[in-house]
C-alpha cells in the first residue's frame, strides 16, 4: 500500500479534524471530520477553499489568526477554541498546527490536528462545581476541618481551620503537617500527628488525639481524624476535625 493510501484511509477515518493547506491558505486535503465540522458534504467540496468561503467570519478569522503565526514563527501553534458543529452543537477543540518545508527548508502550507475536548471541558467544570460545593460546605462548618491525600498534604481546609490555626488556605495546600502548624506545636507533637495521619489511612480507623498548643496562652485542642476510603477499600487521604476542649481540661 503507498502512502498516499495510507495518509488518504487515514483521513476518511480518523475522527480528528485534520486538514493540509497550500501557501495561499486553500485547503489541499482534510479529513472526512474535519469535512463534517465545515458543514460540507465532501473533501472535494473543501479542497480548493478559503477559510473565509467554508466557515462564518468570527471562525475564519481567528483560524487565520493561527494561520498567520504559525508562518511567521515557522513553529508549531497550540490553541483551544470554541466552535459550533453541524450535529454536535456548540463544542471546544484543540488544535495543533505546524509549518510544512520543502526540501530548501521553504515554508510551502501547513497542516493541522484538532480534537474535540468538550467532554474533558465539561468534566473538569463538573469537578469544579462540586469542589465549590464541598468547600461551600466546609466552611460552613464550626469546627476546623481539613482534608489531606494520600500522601499526607493539604487538599483544603475550612474557613474555621483558617482561623482556628491562625493560616491563610492558600498557603497550605499541597504542604503536610511540619510546614503549616509546627509553629503551634512541639517537635514530638508534631511528629505524632504525622505518624498518627499514616496509621489512619494504612489501618483505616480513626484516631483521636489531645494535645496543648505551644502559645503564650496555651489552649487544649482535641484532634480526630478518619480515613477516606473508595468503594473498593482503597484510601485516598483522610478527613481531620479539631476542636478546642480547653474548658473541659483538668490541668492546670
Amino acid at each position: 500500500m503507498r502512502n498516499t493510501d495510507l495518509l488518504n484511509y487515514w483521513l476518511q477515518s480518523t475522527p480528528e479534524y485534520v486538514f493540509f493547506k497550500n501557501i495561499e491558505g486553500r485547503y489541499i486535503n482534510t479529513s472526512l471530520a474535519n469535512v463534517e465540522l465545515a458543514g460540507l458534504s465532501s473533501q472535494e467540496e473543501m479542497i480548493g477553499k478559503y477559510d473565509y468561503e467554508i466557515y462564518p467570519p468570527e471562525v475564519a478569522q481567528q483560524f487565520l489568526i493561527q494561520d498567520k503565526k504559525v508562518y511567521e514563527t515557522k513553529k508549531p501553534l497550540y490553541d483551544i477554541l470554541w466552535v459550533n458543529h453541524p450535529r454536535l452543537g456548540r463544542i471546544q477543540i484543540k488544535c495543533f498546527k505546524a509549518p510544512m518545508f520543502d526540501n530548501a527548508q521553504n515554508v510551502i502550507g501547513i497542516y493541522g490536528i484538532s480534537v474535540n475536548i468538550t467532554d474533558k471541558f465539561r468534566m473538569k467544570e463538573t469537578i469544579k462545581k462540586q469542589k465549590a460545593k464541598t468547600q461551600a460546605i466546609l466552611d460552613n462548618i464550626p469546627a476546623a476541618i481539613w482534608i489531606k491525600n494520600k500522601d499526607n498534604r493539604y487538599i483544603t481546609v475550612n474557613y474555621a481551620y483558617e482561623k482556628f490555626y491562625k493560616v491563610d488556605r492558600a498557603n497550605i495546600i499541597g504542604k503536610n503537617v511540619n510546614n503549616v502548624i509546627s509553629k503551634l506545636f512541639t517537635d514530638n507533637d508534631i511528629e505524632l500527628l504525622g505518624l498518627q495521619d499514616f496509621e489512619v489511612m494504612r489501618n483505616r480507623r480513626t484516631k483521636t488525639v489531645n494535645i496543648w498548643t505551644t502559645e503564650s496562652k496555651s489552649r487544649f485542642v482535641m484532634i480526630s481524624k478518619s480515613p477516606l476510603v473508595k468503594g473498593n477499600g482503597t484510601c485516598v487521604g483522610l478527613i481531620g476535625m479539631s476542636r478546642e476542649i480547653t474548658a473541659y481540661s483538668h490541668d492546670d
